[in-house]
């Protein structure tokens, strides 16, 4: 079985826990974003993140990994998400944009151009990527052009 990472901080992990409770015919509740759960983990330090990559050292059969932006500086996110398609490509991985969007558009544009994942600005975007088992196009993050010196800029934030 595939086993869901969820890497952010407790804040962001139960508004998605809250999103994704449901209650069964008994009236009780349940989430699929559960710590209980078998095959999820949440990892709540980011220094822990090799552990997932690494599926010979580390975690095996990892299958989904959300990870929350503002943990990581747009080099670190880089070096994590070229490891994870380069070590554990079956994985798929989902970076949570938890800041300004604005500021961001070169890194996300650069994280789809590539494929090193899929970008999230909600819970509801998770849910679609979810719903359509990753098959969805996410052209309307891809700048047209972009300058050296804004690549240069944006790998030194």
């Amino acid at each position: 079985m595939n086993k869901f990472v969820f890497c952010g901080d407790d804040i962001l992990y139960n508004r998605f826990r809250d999103f994704y409770t449901e209650v069964d015919e008994n009236g009780n509740a349940y989430s699929h974003f559960d710590k209980q759960l078998y095959d999820f983990y949440h990892l709540n330090n980011r220094d822990y993140i090799n552990v997932f990559i690494n599926s010979i050292d580390g975690v095996r059969n990892v299958g989904d990994v959300l990870i929350q932006k503002s943990w990581y500086t747009n080099k670190q996110l880089f070096t994590i998400l070229n490891r994870f398609k380069l070590l554990n490509p079956n994985a798929n991985v989902i970076v949570c944009m938890d800041v300004s969007l604005k500021k961001y558009e070169v890194f996300m544009s650069e994280v789809v151009t590539r494929q090193l994942g899929f970008i999230a600005t909600s819970e509801q975007e998770v849910d679609d990527l979810f719903a359509n088992n990753f098959n969805v196009y996410q052209d309307n993050y891809v700048l047209k052009k972009i300058k050296r010196k804004q690549l240069k800029k944006m790998l030194d934030t």
